[in-house]
């Protein structure tokens, strides 16, 4: 076990261990010990079913290394002295060094000089110790005067003279091997970059890897050597005097990958290369061939491929089967066989196929063996996936069939469900702390849901789910997943019968998913649409009312107070905050990305802000499909992942902003900036029932006493870690926000409000100038209509009946900001009366 990949340790309870009914709570404890007797001291995570110890966790503790510690789980009783205890014996050895090499590759001018730099490799158990750097060069003689050594600015760089190398057009290969410092250290680790000089000035660039964004919006390290299961993002950075070249990438034999045109109208500088494209072993080999008029330039990549793990000899996964026939089935999945060629411990992750995608029933751990639940009578492909400890894995599949019951009527079915139902013990499950006990009686539940009625589903439905924000951990994000998606199938199990509890337990499974991430790295689109999706439902749940019928049955009733209106204001803003932010992690440069739902669709595009690319930009959140990035003038279209959603909304950047970026020191500290929108489609799903809001007093020309009528979502405009502000430090920096409205009324006057930013005491807003009405007209039917802001936020479109002589505006002058100034608010489904004021209110207005 390597110090700096943390420690997990699985336990697994039994259940019927446990007193029926909850009456016992099981307690935990973790202790551990050292074969040498020195100390062993664990945080307070180790009063958990599960510990997770992170790197920092197992540095504080002073674990030795090449030593052995016996860890010890004792479980027991609330107020007995009974007690089961499992032990395991761990071992620390040093992680391998990692060796990072930048400077140039590829093709360089023959009569310049290189640095390479080696500083930012590191020792991942301790990154403050010093290491030592040695640098090569080959073949040899590399340079034309023997005696010539270079110049070492540090001692991690190498400074080159390419004039001083022997021959031109040849190539060179520069390597670092950099070694541990301490007593019996004797780890080394190597990078290597090749450039060959040519004649001239041929075009230069660089080529990195993407391995996306850590929290604090940096780029993250990547593994010395790349998984063989997932995509290789290569990125070539052009030198400033060359960013007008065409490129075109090849492989190692020359054959051509791609080549095609970016959003700025320059050729792509971003690959992807899938794992089928991978050489069975060994290493990816990528150029990139810069052409200018008359003369031609390379810049080169070589990256290591890791061994993933390896089964030999089928059966490598294979189920013991005891039963088929639904509910009784039993299916206990068996890992077998695995091996890693580079000495890796590996774990095992256990699931279902679903539509192609991976769906994780039981998180990464050390178990060969799941017992699997939750299938109704259907054909189904299990899976179990052998990780090592790079993350590289390789899967096997196994079918299941699970047969019809006997029982063939309607109430034949509904009495078998309920028997089943009345045999999940939620106090029980709750009383173990086991996440993974009460995920999977989640699925079976859903499964029974799906098989028929019960009167008593919908309560163990809404109780799993309450539970489950009692024992699930969010520090632990293997275990979060597989409880997102055990929350997102017992929902989709019938949302008509969730309690608000059961949606605000929905809530927080999201965020505590978000949380369990906030490192920001592997976190697929699949996951991230999941956790849309239970955002959602939960928010149908949280703020719903059985008294709302008819037309207004999909929107959420008046929240009874402002607190209550303020909490779903921030759970959702909140939320879709991290998602966006989990989403901008694995955007790279030049890229762009939209994922979501109908209900609830966000976008992210990260862009250089100083290279002009984002002036005039329309950046847009479809869900429906077509292009992410639609051209404005002069700009060219990008492909994105797109989603079903009844309609686009976008935002068009201000023409000069990169120009009023560079003035503002918090715009141009980074090299990349990530516009960032969401878009919620029901505005009640952040403001309640607001089919009237009375308070005109926001818009100079509104007739005194009129409501405010939302005809629109609500849609939220950020830069980078920006979310409120101007948009730029500079005068007359305004964007065009389009947004898809509904029951557009041609003879009320129309303008967009801008909610506050900090609600701490109110949903206050301010107006904002609707420029463009229409912008989209289908027939006589006006579908979207163009805001226009000079501040980032959350903007609705709304409708109100205009003063007299004013008339309906359908293309007005941005409005002019709205003094400040206090507004009352009302209840929701009647006009606001004056014995309204001082009732609860739902949000109020400055």
């Amino acid at each position: 076990m390597q110090p700096s990949r943390g420690l997990k340790l699985q336990s697994k309870l039994q259940v019927s261990s446990v007193c029926k009914g909850g009456a016992k709570q099981v307690n935990y404890l973790w202790t551990c010990a050292s074969a040498d007797g020195s100390t062993c001291t664990l945080p307070d995570a180790a009063a958990n079913q599960q510990l997770l110890l992170g790197a920092s966790d197992l540095a504080a503790a002073s674990f030795k290394l090449e030593t052995d510690y016996t860890f010890t789980l004792t479980a027991g009783f609330t107020g007995s002295a009974v007690t089961s205890t499992a032990s395991t014996v761990v071992r620390f050895a040093r992680s391998p060094l990692r060796a990072a090499l930048a400077g140039p590759s590829g093709d360089v001018p023959a009569t310049k000089n290189f640095t390479f730099d080696a500083s930012k490799s590191s020792d991942p158990d301790n990154p403050t110790t010093s290491l030592k750097y040695d640098f090569s060069c080959s073949p040899q003689p590399c340079f034309s005067d023997v005696t010539y050594t270079g110049v070492r600015p540090k001692q991690s760089s190498w400074m080159v003279d390419a004039s001083q190398l022997s021959a031109i057009n040849q190539p060179y290969t520069f390597t670092v091997t950099v070694s541990g410092t301490a007593a019996g250290d004797t780890r080394q680790a190597t990078a290597s970059l090749t450039i060959t000089p040519r004649p001239g000035n041929p075009p230069t660039g660089t080529i990195t890897r993407f391995c996306g964004y850590d929290a604090t919006g940096n780029l993250a390290a990547c593994l010395a050597k790349h998984n063989p299961t997932q995509d290789l993002l290569a990125i070539l950075r052009l030198d400033p005097d060359f960013r007008s070249a065409s490129v075109q990438w090849v492989n190692a034999g020359g054959q051509q990958l791609q080549e095609g045109v970016n959003a700025q109208g320059t050729p792509s500088t971003t690959l992807t290369v899938h794992p089928t494209a991978f050489p069975t072993a060994g290493a990816v080999i990528l150029q990139a061939v810069m052409r200018m008029p008359g003369v031609n330039g390379t810049a080169s990549i070589n990256v290591p491929l890791n061994n993933p793990p390896n089964c030999p000899q089928a059966p490598c996964f294979f189920t013991d089967i005891n039963s088929t026939v639904f509910p009784a089935y039993t299916f206990v999945g068996a890992a077998s066989g695995w091996s890693d060629a580079d000495g890796d411990v590996l774990t095992y992750e256990f699931g279902q196929m679903s539509n192609g995608d991976y769906r994780a029933l039981q998180p990464a751990g050390p178990s060969t063996t799941y017992t699997f639940r939750g299938f109704e009578p259907g054909s189904y492909q299990l899976y179990a996936c052998a990780i090592d400890t790079s993350g590289a894995r390789t899967c096997a599949t196994a079918p299941i069939q699970v047969q019809q019951p006997a029982a063939v009527t309607p109430a034949d079915k509904a009495a078998l469900v309920e028997s089943s139902v009345t045999k999940i013990d939620v106090e029980q499950l709750a009383s173990t702390g086991d996440v993974s006990a009460v995920t999977d009686a989640m699925q079976e539940i859903a499964s029974l849901a799906a098989f028929s009625t019960s009167p008593g589903l919908a309560a163990k439905q809404n109780a799993l789910l309450t539970t489950l924000t009692t024992v699930m951990n969010p520090n632990d994000p293997g275990a979060m997943a597989t409880s997102l998606n055990a929350a997102d199938r017992v929902s989709d199990a019938g949302t008509a019968a969730l309690t608000p509890e059961a949606g605000a337990a929905l809530l927080n499974v999201t965020d505590a998913f978000v949380t369990s991430n906030a490192d920001a790295a592997g976190v697929t689109d699949n996951q991230v649409n999941t956790a849309t999706k239970v955002l959602v439902k939960g928010l149908d749940a949280a703020y719903s009312s059985p008294t709302n019928t008819g037309s207004q049955g999909r929107r959420r009733a008046l929240l009874a107070t402002s607190t209550a209106s303020i909490s779903a204001y921030n759970s959702l803003t909140s939320t879709l905050s991290g998602l966006m932010s989990l989403m901008a992690a694995g955007t790279p440069t030049g890229g762009s990305k939209t994922l979501g739902t109908s209900d609830v669709c966000m976008s992210v595009a990260r862009e250089s802000p100083l290279d002009g690319s984002l002036d005039s930009r329309q950046l847009i959140v479809d869900c429906s499909g077509g292009s992410s990035t639609a051209a404005a003038a002069g700009h060219r279209r990008r492909r994105s992942l797109l989603l079903d959603a009844p309609g686009a909304t976008s935002v068009t950047m201000p023409d000069g902003f990169s120009a009023a970026c560079a003035t503002d020191p918090v715009c141009n500290q980074t090299d990349t900036t990530t516009v960032s929108q969401s878009y919620v489609s029901d505005p009640g799903t952040i403001l309640g029932n607001v089919t009237n809001w009375p308070h005109a007093s926001l818009v100079p020309g509104a007739q005194s006493g009129t409501q405010l009528t939302p005809i629109s979502g609500v849609l939220t405009f950020s830069i980078g870690a920006k979310t409120t502000g101007p948009i730029c430090s500079t005068a007359n920096c305004t964007a065009t926000l389009t947004i898809p409205v509904a029951g557009y009324n041609p003879d009320l006057s129309t303008t967009c409000l801008r909610l506050d930013p900090d609600p701490t005491a109110s949903l206050a807003a301010s107006s904002v100038g609707v420029a463009v009405v229409p912008s989209s007209i289908t027939g006589t039917v006006i579908s979207s209509v163009n805001c226009t802001s000079s501040q980032l936020g959350q903007v609705v479109a709304v409708q109100y009946t205009p003063a007299p002589g004013q008339g309906p505006a359908t293309s007005p002058s941005p409005s002019p900001a709205a003094s400040p100034q206090e507004a009352y608010a009302g209840v929701d489904d009647s006009p606001l009366n004056a014995s309204d004021v001082g009732q609860p209110i739902a949000f109020s207005f400055k």
